[in-house]
């Protein structure tokens, strides 16, 4: 339970976090503008370690959480939701290969 708590947690500070962060260089980084840069411009130069790290650590902690999540709702493959889903899916697919076929003009 705590185990599954932690996970949680890593997902729920991988945002703010990454904001925090990118906004932290935003403001140290000369000629850096929010509003005309994106944000992954901010791993170049010499201080781009620090976004690239950003860039993991954040990442990491989003797949952390995306563990956490999927261990609270302990979804299975069988579940109704997931054979509805994929039943969905399918007849979707058979519908639109049925209409992309060139017929009689």
């Amino acid at each position: 339970m705590i185990m599954k708590r932690n996970l949680l947690v890593c997902g729920l500070i991988a945002g703010p976090l990454f904001v925090a962060a990118s906004l932290g260089q935003e403001f140290t980084r000369n000629g850096f503008d929010l509003a005309r840069h994106p944000i992954s411009l901010l791993s170049l130069g010499s201080a781009g370690w620090i976004q690239i790290a950003n860039f993991v650590v954040s990442g990491v902690l989003y797949v952390l959480g995306a563990v956490g999540l999927r261990s609270a709702f302990s979804c299975s493959l069988n579940s109704p939701l997931a054979v509805r889903t994929d039943s969905t899916l399918r007849s979707s697919a058979r519908r639109t290969k049925r209409s992309t076929r060139p017929g009689p003009e």
